[in-house]
């Protein structure tokens, strides 16, 4: 033990003097010399603090006996000593004597709470693998959205980008594929569910918290077998008044594009080596397609002719080099004890690297509390979302604008649609063949009364609505292309782009989830019990329709008034679910040294037949935090915190559709010859074998951690090893296709997920003004 303190000791050392080396040197004004010691509250010695006057003319570090020494410095000189973790202290150098400090700890950084399911606690009393970042991270990233900005910042949180286009978003998954269905996560937004991170706006979020083993998640039952992500917005503080204007302009840039062989010389060489290779490499057939002297007069036939022998450079004519992006955000906060208020709105709009796409966004959030009295405090919340995504209905040209050889021209140079390669021609469907707009609107709401009889009950209600509209019109046009010199001979139309077509499609959904929780939380000395009762209901419905008009016979009048009667094609459907849940939880802890929590959830799903419709899951954790022991004292000048934890649990998963234990029918039109000829006529088949026996999957999850920090919690450190093992997992199995039914989902599959995580970080204070912090992080899944 004594030699693992000198070694600890020996590193403080040197990390002291490379800070040292980093600090201002003493002033040699006239003076006399500042010397005394700095100690924490049990009178310990403090490392490397900094103690300095305001202007850190004159400065240093305490050594490891926690001394100090400042040559020259003025009577009457306000000095100010500072250290990671604890509140500053200042007092005036009298000129005489020595200069005392003792520090005591913040407990706005000791005791940093996260978030975890209907309760929040101390970060370094966690037993369950949860990860969190806070807005002071988020804040400094001006990320276009939340999914972006969150690579990266939690182990164990893997998400990989869709695209960089505007209103692109990304694929969340949580230490990794847990089964063959939807592997998404829970998304919870101040207790309020929603389908994408993206709908939260990265201003808003006041801390993030990742539940990521069953331990943690399973409060949350059958929605969090893929893990849980909490997201908590800012609300007004007592005696706030402020308003808050943030604004930004940035130029997206492509850092680099993928090479291909577009070169017209090259592009005609590999072709014909191609074509001479299928075909057995014959003598005298080097050239099949393009002839050597085609080739090598191409270069000075195209000075004379540049439409028959075209160099068409599609990258330039069909991407910009950058794409602006602005946003704007204005946030109003006002808080006394009665009323707290923060109303937050913002503005973006985000173009692509190509014209005609662009993505808008406005969010407007109003977070409310109410405090009627000791006893009674209401919240009511309210979100909305508006966004709009404008597109040219071909799509993004980006990877056709760079693998197009330049043999072929998009565009004549009188600005005519050319036929491209063999009327495959992006540039003409880009340009003419027509825009799709999708518009969507979010609106939710939360309003939750708490009522506390005592100190130490609580009981809340919440009730929490959300509706979406969506309205997608996507107007394809026919793109015809002409004889580049006869400007009236119509040669054909661009491949895909044969016909105006209209579809418009509206789809709304609404959901509505009650809670009710009651939760006893009480220290009895060095004994403390959390003790957390709940139910809840939710309620889900989607409703969509859809019209598709071919032949339209004005394609810049996109409306269906204008369709072809006799070319309509009308669609629908909707579907509901609901699943209704109790829950408990109990958590205790002795001296803050020995922790233990258990859960458990019971979860009614819709989409299981009654007698299977219900499923418990348990789960347990355990922590041991032995810098607390007294055999580690000796110890504690360098270790801040060392906890073991462990935990199993169980979680349930029914993402498997809707109704699949019910045999149902489904309904199209078919052409029927009636007296008339050929006319529609509904008709109806069973499409789907029903098993009615499926019930839940369940999620099996192990997981040991550790979480350590030395030299008062500068140097953090965070890891775990898991493993996940899925049982009868929901999967479609294959039947015979003479049955006439689609695949039927069955319990029937088995996955394992095992893998470990570490996060290490160091933070630390340059003097009284700076701070600066570096980590890392590492996650396999297997």
């Amino acid at each position: 033990m004594k030699s693992f303190i000198n070694v600890m000791r020996k590193a403080s050392a040197t990390i002291l003097v490379m800070a040292a080396m980093l600090a201002p040197a003493a002033a040699t004004a006239q003076g006399t010399t500042l010397s005394g010691t700095v100690t924490d509250e049990t009178d310990e010695p403090i490392v490397g603090a900094i103690v300095s006057d305001k202007t850190s003319k004159y400065s240093a570090m305490t050594d490891i006996d926690g001394r100090y020494n400042i040559a020259s410095v003025p009577a009457g000189t306000e000095i100010k000593v500072t250290y990671l973790g604890y509140k500053p202290e200042t007092a005036r150098w009298t000129g005489k004597g020595t200069l005392d400090f003792k520090l005591y700890p913040d407990a706005q950084m000791l005791e940093e709470t996260v978030v975890i399911g209907y309760a929040t606690v101390k970060k370094k009393d966690l037993t369950g693998a949860v990860g969190s970042v806070g807005s002071d991270r988020l804040d400094k990233q001006r990320s276009p959205n939340l999914t972006t900005a969150l690579q990266g910042a939690i182990p164990g949180l893997d998400i990989t980008r869709s695209g960089s286009m505007p209103g692109s978003s990304g694929t969340i998954k949580v230490r990794g594929v847990t089964t063959m269905g939807d592997n998404s996560p829970l998304i919870l937004v101040d207790g309020t569910p929603v389908s994408d991170l993206d709908n939260v706006n990265p201003d808003d979020v006041e801390s993030i918290s990742v539940l990521k083993d069953a331990a943690a998640a399973s409060i949350y039952g059958a929605r969090a077998a893929a893990g849980v992500i909490l997201v908590t917005t800012k609300g007004a503080k007592e005696g706030d008044l402020s308003i808050t204007y943030n604004g930004e302009f940035s130029l997206m840039h492509a850092s680099s594009y993928p090479d291909y062989v577009v070169d017209p010389i090259r592009h005609m060489q590999i072709i014909n080596e191609t074509r001479w290779n299928e075909a057995g490499n014959p003598a005298g057939g080097e050239y099949p397609t393009y002839s050597k002297e085609y080739i090598e007069q191409y270069m000075e036939n195209h000075m004379y002719d540049p439409i028959e022998y075209p160099v068409y450079d599609w990258k330039s004519r069909l991407l910009r080099s950058t794409a602006p992006r602005t946003k704007h955000n204005v946030s109003l906060s006002y808080g006394n004890k009665q009323v707290k208020t923060r109303i937050s709105a913002s503005y973006e709009k985000t173009e692509a690297l190509y014209k005609g796409s662009d993505h808008e966004r406005i969010y407007v959030r109003a977070n409310n509390t109410i405090n009627f009295n000791k006893q009674w405090t209401a919240t009511v919340d309210l979100s909305m979302r508006h966004a709009v995504k404008n597109d040219p209905h071909s799509g993004s040209p980006i990877g056709a604008a760079l693998r197009y050889p330049q043999i072929y021209a998009g565009t004549y140079p009188d600005g005519r649609i050319a036929a491209g390669q063999s009327g495959s021609n992006t540039e003409g469907a880009y340009l003419e063949g027509g825009e799709k707009k999708n518009t969507i609107n979010y609106l939710t709401g939360k309003i939750a009364l708490t009522y506390k009889p005592f100190s130490f009950l609580t009981i809340q209600g919440t009730v929490t609505p959300t509706m979406s509209f969506q309205k997608i019109k996507d107007m394809k046009k026919a793109v015809p292309y002409y004889d580049a010199f006869d400007t009236d001979q119509l040669i054909g139309y661009i491949s895909g782009y044969e016909t105006n077509t209209l579809t418009e499609t509206r789809t709304e959904n609404h959901s509505m989830e009650k809670s009710l929780t009651a939760t006893f939380n009480k220290d009895f000395g060095v004994h403390a019990v959390n003790v957390l009762a709940g139910y809840e209901d939710y309620y889900y419905h989607y409703e969509t329709m859809s019209v598709s008009s071919d032949k339209m016979t004005l394609p810049d009048y996109p409306y269906l008034d204008n369709a072809n009667k006799n070319e309509v094609s009308p669609g629908g459907n909707a579907f509901e679910n609901a699943y209704r849940s109790f829950f408990g939880r109990v958590m205790y802890n002795y001296d803050s040294r020995y922790f233990i929590q258990a859960n458990i959830r019971g979860d009614g799903s819709s989409r299981f037949a009654s007698s299977y419709r219900w499923g418990w899951f348990p789960s347990a954790s355990l922590g041991w935090r032995l810098s607390k022991e007294k055999f580690m004292e000796r110890l504690s000048p360098v270790l801040s915190n060392f906890m073991l934890r462990a935990s199993y649990g169980s979680l349930g998963n029914e993402r498997i559709g809707n109704y699949p234990y019910q045999a149902s029918v489904n309904l199209e039109n078919a052409i029927m010859f009636g007296a008339k000829g050929p006319e529609a006529a509904t008709s109806a088949a069973q499409i789907r074998y029903a098993v009615e026996n499926i019930t839940w999957e369940s999620t099996h999850t192990w997981d040991i951690g550790v979480d350590f920090a030395l030299f008062n919690g500068r140097l953090d450190f965070t890891g775990d090893i898991y493993y996940k093992k899925t049982k009868d997992m929901l999967i479609a199995t294959e039947i015979p296709k003479y049955t006439g039914y689609n695949a039927p989902e069955v319990n029937a599959g088995d996955m394992n997920t095992r893998g470990w995580e570490a996060k290490i970080s160091w933070s630390d204070n340059i003097g009284k003004d700076w701070t600066y912090g570096v980590g890392f992080n590492i996650i396999t899944v297997r």
